[in-house]
């Protein structure tokens, strides 16, 4: 125990009891300027020259895109478009979800031109691995094009991050944006400043071993995590479980509990507070807005849910959006089949669709002049797109030079046009035998079954307050996209023939088999004949048992070369899946008797 303090050497209020020593408090006050010009200069210097590089290396689309190169622009030096007198402006802001099936945008510029010629312009601020921070400084960027309204579409994914901004997008850091800054909250610099992106991106680019940092620790962190799980399977372990390090790769990036709410609870209540700040900026500048949240297909998602979680989640976003003038959940309620190649993303009919119920919420707004009635909407929109369209044809017309730099991100969306000649320009970038190729086509196989034999009932679904407009267009675009899906299945039979050339299907006539046994794949038994033909190649037919159908033929020419094998992947004797004998068999979806399944969609 220390000896204690007397009256006398206690300082008395005559002799400064309590008072602070002013150089000390004048000391740590320059510390603090000094710290925080480090802060703003590292910002300033290392963030800018990070934002460069990512302008850099943005794709000549995104180059000439007026609007997102100026909010991309940190000098803010691209002027905005002026607003033509008489053209009311809206401005719209969403993540990937917006961005596929042709654009969202497009479609409901499209539409709106069709209606009113001239009268509506639609400025899309929507990028792909948008969260909410970055939707935030969209939006305050997009106000200096003096915009008529705004519609703002996260998705559920808009709010998965591993919530440190350094994790996000570079294009996240354009703090210091002269058309940003002043209009951005005091607390969005607290909740989203975070240096540890430069330290970062220092350490990967100068230690090999931080580069690897994410596979090191899923070789201790997966096995305890389940370990732990088992014992108590009611809790969480944060730490283990919620991986702040991981990178921006979609799915793979992600561990097993992406879709859980309450893990990532911390980092999302922040991203809902800028989402509120969101739309409070939207209404103080006295403007009208649409909130949407985009739907998920849960039925196609890898990863684990828990649907108390996902209402939870549904629930608080209502709340974000209380301010906006219309608030749309199609979470259960759109049609989730139109989006077929993923559980996130629209196809071509998906995003039209969505651009069709816009422009009704948008009339039912006020936005859209309510003299044009929803009948008139719906019979503009079904008019606007074709099945067999020209623009579609063209670029399915035959003609696939092979992509030399394949883009990253492949999709399966068989409806867009320029995307189904990206598939079909990919499929003729490798040989007809490659495993890719091989499991494309497969996966091509499901989509385009799915829609050949999918029922599509919606009478009793209810979606929406324009129900007697909105599911005759449905209707139509389930018959366009069987339509297309058709084309396109000619399109890929008839490339797949040509390229299989060298392996044809052989005729087998009454010629009497010399072998006859059984073999079984995927549990599934499949009877297995063998010939010779006149040319001494040893052909193999694939038969499902008592049907007489064949699955596949095999040709195995003599001094035991290894073959090719013709599958008739689509069941409908175009043999269009083309492997070597050697490959593992693949069963055709038609003859192995399992429910039509689709994977994951990349």
């Amino acid at each position: 125990m220390g000896r204690a303090m007397t009256g006398e050497e206690y300082p008395t209020d005559e002799q400064g009891f309590g008072k602070r020593d002013r150089k000390t408090d004048r000391r740590r006050l320059y510390a603090g300027i000094v710290l925080l010009l480090i802060v703003v200069a590292a910002e300033v210097l290392i963030g800018g020259r990070l934002q460069n590089e990512f302008l850099a290396g943005l794709s000549d689309n995104g180059k000439n895109d007026w609007a997102t190169q100026r909010y991309l622009d940190p000098s803010g030096s691209i002027p905005v478009v002026p607003k033509p007198a008489g053209v009311k402006r809206l401005l719209y802001i969403s993540n990937s979800h917006g961005l596929t099936g042709g654009k969202v945008s497009r479609h409901l510029q499209a539409l709106l031109n069709r209606l009113f010629p001239g009268r509506f312009e639609v400025l899309d601020l929507s990028t792909g691995g948008v969260f909410a921070p970055e939707i935030l400084e969209r939006l305050a960027s997009g106000l200096d094009a003096k915009p008529d309204a705004v519609i703002l579409a996260p998705a559920y994914i808009s709010f998965s991050d591993r919530m440190k901004l350094s994790r996000q997008r570079l294009s996240a850091r354009s703090f210091f944006n002269g058309s940003v800054f002043s209009k951005l909250p005091a607390a969005f610099f607290l909740r989203n400043w975070d240096i540890t992106l430069f330290t970062d991106t220092l350490a990967a680019r100068c230690i090999k071993l931080f580069r690897h940092r994410n596979a090191l620790r899923d070789l201790w962190e997966k096995p305890l995590a389940g370990s732990i799980r088992k014992v108590f399977p009611e809790k969480g372990v944060l730490f283990l479980e919620v991986d702040e390090d991981q990178n921006w790769r979609f799915p793979e990036g992600f561990d097993h509990n992406l879709f859980n709410w309450l893990l990532y609870s911390l980092g999302r209540k922040s991203h809902l507070k800028d989402m509120e700040a969101a739309v409070r900026l939207v209404k103080n500048n006295h403007l009208p807005l649409l909130g949407l949240n985009m739907p998920v297909d849960w039925d196609k998602d890898p990863h684990e849910r828990n649907d108390k979680d996902v209402a939870r989640y549904q629930e608080t976003l209502r709340k974000a959006f209380s301010g906006a003038d219309l608030y749309m959940d199609y979470e259960n309620t759109f049609p989730k089949e139109f989006s077929t190649y993923d559980a996130l993303h629209p196809n071509w009919f998906g995003a039209r669709l969505h651009a069709l119920d816009i422009a009704l919420r948008l009339r039912q707004m006020g936005v859209i002049d309510s003299g044009v009635s929803p009948e008139e909407i719906a019979r503009a929109f079904t008019e606007s797109d074709e099945a067999l369209s020209d623009g579609y044809r063209k670029e399915v017309d035959g003609s696939y030079p092979p992509i030399t730099t394949p883009p990253g991100m492949r999709r399966y969306d068989i409806f867009e046009p320029e995307n189904a000649r990206d598939i079909l320009r990919r499929l003729a970038s490798a040989g007809p035998a490659n495993s890719k190729v091989r499991e494309m086509i497969i996966q091509l196989c499901l989509r385009i079954r799915f829609w050949e034999e999918m029922p599509f009932n919606y009478s009793s679904q209810g979606f929406t307050g324009y129900d007697v407009v909105f599911y005759p267009a449905l209707s139509s675009e389930i018959a366009k996209a069987r339509q297309r899906a058709d084309f396109f299945k000619n399109a890929l039979e008839d490339f797949q023939g040509k390229r299989l050339a060298a392996c044809p299907v052989p005729q087998i006539g009454n010629n009497k088999p010399e072998e006859i046994r059984m073999g079984s794949v995927l549990d599934k038994p499949v009877e297995i004949r063998s010939y010779t033909s006149v040319e001494k190649i040893r052909i193999l037919q694939y038969l499902v048992p008592g049907s007489e159908r064949t699955i596949a033929f095999g040709l195995m020419p003599p001094r035991g070369s290894s073959g090719c094998l013709r599958n008739d992947i689509f069941g409908d004797g175009s043999f269009a899946l083309g492997c070597l004998v050697s490959d593992p068999f693949v069963m055709p979806p038609w003859a192995s008797g399992l429910a039509l399944k689709q994977k994951w969609g990349f």
